[in-house]
């Protein structure tokens, strides 16, 4: 038996979920992104973890356009 069984959403609905949830994961890899940058001597392990979280963040970017409006792109952008 399915945990969702019998839930339906209209596919405004999913996007918004899909969108907030991207943001969310977004604001998470911001964060990451932030602490390795402000230690001075990173790790190996650290530079290759700072240089995935980046290409993630761009990742993100793409996929949370592509389920923005413009408007609530440059909203994003401003609450960075």
């Amino acid at each position: 038996m399915s945990y969702l069984e019998g839930v339906r959403l209209d596919y405004d609905t999913a996007d918004h979920i899909t969108r907030l949830t991207l943001i969310n994961s977004l604001d998470s890899i911001n964060k990451d992104i932030a602490a390795l940058q402000k230690k001075t001597d990173l790790k190996d392990h650290e530079k290759e973890d700072l240089e995935y979280d980046q290409k993630y963040r761009e990742s993100l970017l793409i996929v949370i356009r592509y389920y923005s409006t413009p408007s609530e792109m440059v909203e994003l952008k401003a609450s960075s």
